[in-house]
């Protein structure tokens, strides 16, 4: 809170529903990238036929294409750098378009990152079918628990730095702002996730779980973030305040609907 003369004048604060709009965003074009242009776009390319495609689940047919399996959390990565990418060009005082790009590029990389270890761990899902039957097995797995720890690690500490305009207000020092919007961000695309693997009929639970998994758990660095943040203020140009817009919540409530009924309820 700021003063004028005598009078405490509130200091203006993002708007939670934008946040968790854009939030929701970044995780539905995630879950797009993973399921439908990776998994799904890999299994059309090499002649193969969708037979279910989900918020959480895919199978294509003929099964066992370890490109397929593989195309997933590729996608994720190559994704992640190219919200990467757009981030470095975006240019102007635009804090809702910044976040929408920083949280485009962290889920998507959390996710690959994630799903590395995951895989290697319990010798299941998209990296291990990807790489089943390779032998000695102890030695990819690993390599891949090693590869994605340190490529999450990395990210984090990328987004640590990429948080630090919204750590800032007029040249004081606000972690509390960066904090709130991540832990935001965090519930939001895990609600979402969930909220969208409800639809599918069959396994609804078993969605969920799957759902939970790509976002609670694979973005669960972020709240750990959230307590660490860096109180940065040099050489940082603060970010506006994310108000309310009204074009980002209704357009999030239509592209979730349409999300939820299509892919959420399975193609």
């Amino acid at each position: 809170m700021s003063f004028t003369g005598t009078r405490p004048v509130p200091d203006a604060s993002d708007s939670i529903a934008t946040t968790s709009a854009i939030a929701a965003l970044a995780y539905i074009l995630a879950d797009v990238i993973h399921e439908a242009i990776g998994h799904g776009g890999a299994c059309v390319l090499l002649g193969g036929k969708i037979a279910l495609l989900t918020s959480a689940y895919f199978r294509c047919l003929p099964p066992g294409m370890r490109i397929v399996d593989a195309s997933g959390p590729i996608a994720n990565l190559s994704a992640a750098v190219l919200f990467w990418l757009a981030l470095q060009v975006q240019h102007g005082d635009r804090p809702k378009i910044r976040l929408f790009l920083l949280l485009g590029a962290t889920f998507n990389a959390l996710w690959g990152a994630g799903q590395m270890v995951y895989s290697a761990l319990l010798n299941t899902d998209d990296w291990a079918f990807a790489l089943r039957g390779l032998l000695p097995s102890w030695l990819w797995r690993s390599g891949l628990i090693l590869l994605g720890g340190a490529l999450y690690y990395a990210v984090l500490i990328w987004l640590d730095r990429a948080m630090a305009p919204f750590a800032v207000t007029a040249g004081t020092a606000t972690p509390q702002r960066a904090r709130r919007l991540l832990v935001v961000s965090y519930l939001a695309s895990g609600v979402v996730a969930c909220l969208a693997a409800l639809f599918y009929v069959s396994d609804p639970l078993g969605a969920m779980r799957e759902g939970a998994l790509e976002t609670l758990a694979a973005n669960s660095g972020l709240l750990f973030l959230s307590r660490r943040l860096r109180d940065i203020r040099d050489a940082v140009v603060p970010v506006a305040t994310i108000a309310l817009d009204l074009r980002w919540t209704i357009g999030v409530g239509v592209a979730f609907l349409i999300f939820a009924a299509t892919i959420g309820r399975g193609l």
